[in-house]
């Protein structure tokens, strides 16, 4: 596992050094973005692609840099959990608390999370609340962002307590098809969580109701009607000051879908930027992007929960005794994060093309919104905005495209936004 862990820390640092220095343009400081006229012919104005700035720039490689701190620590925790043979140790004590299975598992993982959450705090800190804050991103209190952080730890635990029993009852009684019940299972828990998230636990950490700007919400209702959606649930995200993010998404299923504005977003963009955004937002509900995300989830899931209780299980036979970390069968509790362990690496492994899959439905949402809103100039500086509000990078290099982005790059963005009109030329696009 050393050995594992080394070789993976200098791929990772190579790919770093690549992502660094890739593509890095001069630095320059980030264009204006000038207000968008009632004039018909800005719609066709090409909007460039500024330089990135000074600050976009270090925003930029500290990002590698925290990228590739963050992957080795994924690996680094539960491997140290585990080989330490802290895991047993933990398991063993909450089967004296315990007494029953079931409750021997829960405080397994009240304890496993409290570590867990322990060793993750100091860089969850930097990189959510005082990297934030160091670029102007943020002016977050700490007491805001450490609440929302213990919220996150107390719905892991619910979580866990209310389904992680499932796996490991069916990993010792199901002997013959425990893959396939496994997977129906996560399935069914993932589909359940999709559908309460935006109902139950979103709400946790945000403060959500209707728009504010009724003139607005008309139009973007208008314009979601438009699209061929005639119940759709548009909600505007009431912000604590402090919290500068431009957010804008879709999330649940079924009943529960809904579109998401950020009061910080409605009011940083003008109204025509905006009905782009809805647009591109209104794309990801019409093409059916959360039910296309589920059934490939659903494809990957199984062949991944095979391999990981087929490598965990080799792994225990051949080196459980040897290294002593107090467990030989992957029904125990305390192999979690031997599991754990396995799932972040086969995560690795397909973040490539899971992000290019992503970077695809992001580019079917931006013509979708182009295609609904026929407004070039505002898909373009809509974009702008976010690149100087956000410090983007616009033009990253092709292993941070590969490892680490889930949208397109900006200026990919902004050159589609530009070039790409078929209505002007009869043609009905998409």
């Amino acid at each position: 596992m050393p050995r594992f862990l080394f070789l993976l820390a200098g791929l990772l640092l190579l790919s770093f050094a690549a992502a660094c220095h890739a593509q890095t343009p001069p630095t320059a400081a980030s264009a204006e973005v000038a207000t968008v006229s009632h004039a018909p012919h800005l719609a066709l104005v090409p909007v460039p692609v500024p330089k990135p700035s000074l600050q976009a720039v270090h925003y930029y490689e500290s990002g590698n840099v925290l990228w590739t701190v963050t992957t080795l620590w994924g690996f680094l925790v539960p491997g140290i959990i585990l080989l330490t043979g802290l895991s047993a140790r933990m398991r063993v004590l909450a089967s004296r608390l315990g007494k029953s299975w079931y409750f021997t598992l829960a405080l397994y993982f009240g304890f496993f999370i409290l570590v867990y959450a322990a060793a993750n705090l100091p860089l969850d800190w930097y990189a959510g609340f005082l990297r934030p804050r160091e670029y102007g991103l943020s002016t977050q209190p700490f007491g805001a962002w450490l609440t929302n952080e213990i919220i996150g730890w107390v719905v892991e635990l619910v979580a866990g307590v209310a389904f992680l029993w499932i796996p490991y009852l069916l990993l010792e009684r199901a002997r013959r098809f425990w893959w396939l019940y496994i997977w129906a299972a996560c399935m069914s828990v993932l589909v359940l969580v999709i559908y309460v998230q935006p109902l139950i636990i979103d709400p946790l950490f945000q403060r959500f109701g209707p728009m504010q700007d009724k003139a607005l919400e008309s139009r973007v209702v208008a314009e979601v009607h438009r699209a061929g959606v005639k119940n759709a649930h548009v909600y505007e995200i009431y912000q604590d000051a402090g919290n500068m993010d431009l957010n804008a998404y879709v999330t649940g299923i079924g009943g529960s879908a809904r579109i998401v504005l950020s009061n910080t977003i409605i009011n940083k963009l003008n109204p025509k930027q905006l009905l782009f955004v809805v647009g591109h937002e209104t794309g990801h509900y019409v093409l059916g992007h959360v039910r296309e995300t589920l059934i490939m989830v659903s494809v990957l899931l199984l062949p991944v929960i095979w391999l990981m209780k087929y490598l965990a299980g080799r792994l225990l036979r051949r080196r459980g005794k040897r290294i002593r970390i107090g467990f030989t069968a992957v029904e125990d509790p305390a192999s979690l994060p031997l599991f754990l362990l396995l799932f972040v690496a086969f995560n690795f492994l397909l973040t490539p093309p899971l992000l290019a899959y992503h970077r695809h439905l992001e580019s079917r949402a931006d013509r979708f919104g182009l295609e609904l809103t026929r407004d070039n100039h505002a898909c373009a500086t809509s974009y702008l905005i976010l690149l100087n509000t956000d410090l983007q990078y616009p033009r990253p290099g092709p292993v941070y495209t590969l490892l680490q982005a889930d949208h397109p790059s900006v200026a990919t963005r902004m050159d589609f936004c530009n070039d790409y009109h078929p209505w002007l030329d009869e043609g009905h696009g998409k």
